[in-house]
């Protein structure tokens, strides 16, 4: 498979083409993609009326800017839990201005490492702050380059259990490698 590790994010390559919402992973069959509209923003993308199917979604940029990890995953939803587990997922957002939407930029980025913990467990060691050995989930990077892994990783520790099983129920529907939600802002 030769897709990347960590969450991809910004405009996905040839989202106009993916009317047909799949695309091809490997050589043993094709994985669907969903598209999921982030409300209430996310309803100006240009190219929304392209896509045949979409699905909703409340991604709030407001509990990103406050830190509060439990409620992003809290209001995920059913439906775009399941999509995750079984295919590549798209979110798409605007912002009022010319930037990168918070809720892609670090809401995707927190969403996907949340998933790719809860259902594939801690697969890389790496050292914390100290400089003791950590297991993570996946390396992921901040908008300006900065490792942040270990930061979700202190997060993910500090959910609630119930978020924590509400996340790991999904497993169960998982016939993915690993969790691809790309953020889609402009084309």
């Amino acid at each position: 498979m030769t897709t990347p590790s960590r969450i991809r994010r910004g405009t996905p390559a040839g989202v106009s083409e993916m009317a047909e919402s799949t695309i091809s992973l490997d050589s043993k069959g094709t994985k669907t993609m969903r598209h999921f509209v982030n409300l209430s923003n996310g309803l100006r993308c240009p190219h929304i009326g392209e896509i045949k199917k979409v699905n909703f979604l409340r991604l709030q940029s407001t509990h990103c800017e406050q830190k509060l990890w439990a409620k992003v995953l809290e209001n995920l939803g059913p439906e775009f839990l399941v999509a995750a587990a079984q295919g590549i997922v798209v979110v798409h957002d605007r912002s009022e201005k010319p930037r990168v939407p918070r809720a892609l930029w670090q809401g995707v980025d927190w969403v996907g490492y949340a998933l790719q913990r809860a259902w594939f467990g801690p697969i890389l060691t790496h050292l914390n702050r100290w400089g003791s050995p950590m297991r993570i989930a996946r390396i992921c990077y901040s908008r300006n380059g900065m490792l942040i892994s270990r930061y979700w990783e202190e997060q993910y520790r500090q959910l609630p259990r119930r978020v924590r099983n509400n996340l790991k129920y999904y497993r169960q529907f998982v016939t993915v490698p690993e969790v691809m939600i790309l953020g889609c802002h402009r084309l």
